[in-house]
């Protein structure tokens, strides 16, 4: 017998009781407060990513880069060269998967 033939014999029966269903002010409380819970969430996760923080960047490093960039960024031609510029961008260290020493160019040795 189908699940529906079934519950449908048990109701004839009266073993299965009727659902609570309140009145419409309720009903539209529970709608209103379903609805408020669901806004309050999406609110936390739009708070979450805003604040969707740069690992290695603290907030007066951030200042300091804005400050001297401005907010014109059309002075440069892609995210990468305003990295190199800012100093923030991962240097090429590697080669053949080997590291490189940074003191033959002059720069800051690697630490290991």
């Amino acid at each position: 017998m189908s699940e529906s033939r079934w519950i449908a014999e048990l109701h004839r029966y009266g073993l299965i009781k009727a659902s609570y269903i309140p009145d419409d002010v309720f009903q539209r409380m529970r709608l209103l407060s379903r609805h408020r819970s669901n806004l309050v969430e999406d609110l936390s996760r739009v708070k979450n990513r805003v604040q969707q923080e740069i690992p290695g960047i603290d907030e007066v490093l951030a200042i300091g880069v804005l400050a001297e960039a401005t907010a014109d960024m059309s002075r440069f031609e892609d995210e990468r060269k305003f990295a190199a510029w800012s100093g923030v961008a991962a240097g090429n260290n590697e080669s053949a998967g080997k590291k490189k020493d940074q003191s033959e160019d002059g720069a800051t040795p690697i630490s290991h």
